[in-house]
């Protein structure tokens, strides 16, 4: 399950062309982003959440449902 829905990821972030460290396994993925914790709180407000540190937004990949990943992957690139 979490293997699938890491692939959504890779490939909704891929089609964004997001930057993001290589997933080598784990629960939670990293996306680059500058101003990130701004870039947090906007998300919030559209019912994504996800763990700003500076220069990072972190998602934990296993609480998101599947369907959902690209609404996050939408989120943290507009």
């Amino acid at each position: 399950m979490l293997q699938a829905r890491v692939r959504v990821w890779n490939a909704a972030a891929a089609e964004k062309k997001l930057v993001h460290p290589r997933y080598q396994g784990g629960v939670v993925v990293t996306m680059f982003r500058d101003h990130a914790f701004e870039k947090a709180a906007a998300m919030k407000e559209r019912g994504v959440f996800v763990v700003p540190q500076t220069g990072a937004l972190r998602v934990a990949i296993c609480a998101v449902a599947e369907r959902d990943i690209r609404k996050g992957v939408d989120a943290m690139a507009d």
